[in-house]
């Protein structure tokens, strides 16, 4: 006969409370188990990585706590050692080299491969002979140990690469100091803090940038703010702030990102609670963004015979249609030209006044007669971070990396430059994949006047520029340049010495080092510090906010007078919160 529910249900629970019992005794008498195999390899990983820049950290006077010994070792590198040089007239801020340790987890698709195989066709920005040479010499290790360049990858290893790492420069005009900033505020309260990226800079660590990422760049900045003055919290004069909320350890909290190559607005928040309430509107779509772009020739929708015109409503809203449209009706007919898109020479263009054009689509989107291009994208490398658009079936799975994604972008002609014959335009995503602004402005025919990975020309219209970097380049390798093989030969055989610090070492076989020359940094600027036009200009977000609200009820009793109650209810209210950044130059020119 089986037993009743209630009974199994109870007994089980006896079993449980008896494990946990057994569990916590075991801990107090000091009956430890052995951790799993994944967790010895990353403790074994970690001890000796932890060693490595402990010696690191002793040559240099710094020191380590904690157990993300590469991570601190970073953190003592003092920001007053960076430099700031000028190239084109443009300031750069140049970070001298430091040591720095990449880690990565064995991946699925690695495990059974070539150590050496594996690093020369996932890491291909090196050469074999450089991979080579490193497992040689130990800078590459697995799971904390040095090993031959024909180890087999397994399932739970942990491949460490130290480096003497070279950040390329950025533009940021000056020292961070208590009053003066490099980064320009838009909005900052005690829950938000909003700013202008400058082009050319990424927002996060990624790649071979560290401390030139804004994310650092702006926690250098509030913690100047917060040592010389704790209490304040104005904005008159476009610094950042120290956060009056309890933020003392100066955490913003990254909401989106926006392409190393693109300037414009990009949005922290100040507080977990904050940071969770932005999140959600970006995630449901409570959001509409707004970009400038300026893009080659006259931007009238004449250049789009090969993207077919949809008409019908239902065809509109299918999230696979491949088409062009414009939302109201069509701006010209047989050559005539509307007041919004005409095609007018520089001065007459402002004398429309195509700012308060823009101004007026942004407050009012559903009344503007946008021309919106529905088109896939998918990647075409996705290790270069190339991609494509066209009438591509859509992939199967949303959370595809590598598949076809539905992607949709609304566009407004703002004015028109007849010397330079480029169109500043208004961009409004409607869905966000990677580039997407970028590839559809190309697929129109118009593509970002110089953004030379998508139909642009590098330098466009500055030949000054385009010739500083031809003189500079010259036929140098620069440090965006890959290791060559007589490169590598110098360093060859090269060992650390007995009593030789790792960081001597390290510099004495770096090959980056080896490349002298005082324009280094310019040459490194103009190979890797480029941006383009295209400017994250205004964001407008929805979040909901608690409200309290007093409700007053009147109760009466036959005995006693008259009273009143007061009942507090919260209820959510939608807030909208708009923030817009002033005109890039190239908009303005």
């Amino acid at each position: 006969m089986d037993e009743p529910p209630a009974m199994r249900e109870a007994e089980n629970d006896d079993k449980k409370g008896k494990k946990k019992k057994e569990k916590k005794k075991a801990t107090s008498q000091g009956d430890h188990r052995r951790p799993p195999k994944k967790q010895r390899i990353k403790n074994d990983a970690t001890s000796v990585n932890k060693r490595r820049i402990d010696e690191l950290c002793s040559s240099t006077g710094s020191s380590t706590t904690g157990e993300k010994g590469v991570k601190l070792f970073l953190s003592e590198t003092s920001p007053s050692s960076m430099k700031y040089i000028e190239a084109n007239g443009q300031p750069l801020r140049v970070i001298p080299p430091y040591p720095y340790t990449y880690r990565s987890n064995s991946k699925g698709r690695w495990v059974g491969r070539n150590l050496l195989e594996l690093m020369t066709s996932e890491f291909r920005a090196l050469t074999n002979a450089y991979y080579r040479q490193c497992i040689g010499d130990g800078r590459i290790t697995v799971n904390g140990s040095v090993v031959d360049t024909e180890y087999t990858i397994n399932k739970h290893d942990i491949i460490c690469h130290t480096v003497h790492r070279h950040e390329p420069p950025v533009r940021i005009a000056r020292v961070p100091t208590a009053t003066e900033q490099p980064i320009d505020v838009v909005f900052e309260d005690e829950d938000v803090l909003a700013v202008d990226k400058p082009g050319g800079i990424p927002v996060h660590s990624s790649g071979g940038y560290h401390f030139n990422c804004l994310y650092n760049v702006l926690r250098e900045m509030l913690s100047l703010t917060s040592n010389s003055d704790g209490n304040s919290n104005s904005n008159s004069n476009g610094n950042i702030n120290s956060n009056s909320n309890g933020n003392s350890n100066n955490k913003i909290h990254i909401l989106h990102r926006l392409d190393r190559l693109t300037s414009g607005l990009t949005i922290f928040a100040k507080n977990k609670e904050m940071a969770n309430k932005l999140s959600k509107a970006i995630e449901e779509r409570r959001c509409e963004k707004y970009y400038l772009a300026r893009v080659k020739g006259d931007f009238r929708g004449n250049a789009m015979s090969h993207i077919p015109q949809v008409n019908g409503r239902e065809e509109r809203e299918a999230a696979a249609v491949y088409g062009w449209w414009w939302d109201k009706s069509k701006p010209w007919e047989d050559g005539g030209t509307s007041n919004l898109n005409s095609s007018r020479e520089k001065s007459d263009v402002e004398d429309r006044n195509y700012k308060s054009i823009a101004l007026e689509a942004i407050s009012s989107p559903n009344t503007t007669n946008w021309l919106t291009l529905s088109s896939p994208i998918k990647p075409i490398d996705l290790q270069k971070g190339i991609y494509t658009t066209g009438p591509f079936p859509l992939s199967d799975s949303a959370n595809n990396d590598g598949g076809v994604k539905s992607a949709r972008t609304s566009f407004l002609r703002l004015s028109f430059d007849r010397k330079s014959d480029s169109s500043l335009v208004l961009c409004k995503p409607l869905t966000g994949r990677t580039h997407q602004i970028r590839v559809h402005l190309n697929h129109l025919g118009h593509p970002i006047a110089n953004d030379w990975c998508y139909g642009g020309e590098d330098f466009f219209g500055d030949q000054t520029a385009r010739k500083i970097a031809e003189e500079l380049k010259d036929g140098s390798l620069t440090l965006h340049d890959p290791a060559t093989d007589d490169e590598i030969d110098k360093i060859e055989g090269m060992k650390q010495g007995e009593e030789e610090p790792f960081l001597n070492f390290l510099m004495r076989s770096c090959v980056w080092c080896r490349r002298g020359g005082e324009e280094k940094e310019r040459r490194q600027f103009f190979e890797t510090g480029k941006f383009i036009w295209l400017h994250a200009f205004s964001y407008e977000i929805r979040i909901f906010k608690s409200s309290r609200k007093t409700e007053i009820e009147e109760e009466s009793g036959s005995n006693c007078k008259d009273y009143d109650e007061s009942v507090e209810s919260v209820e959510s209210v939608e807030e909208k919160k708009v923030y817009t950044t002033k005109w890039p130059k190239w908009a303005e020119s």
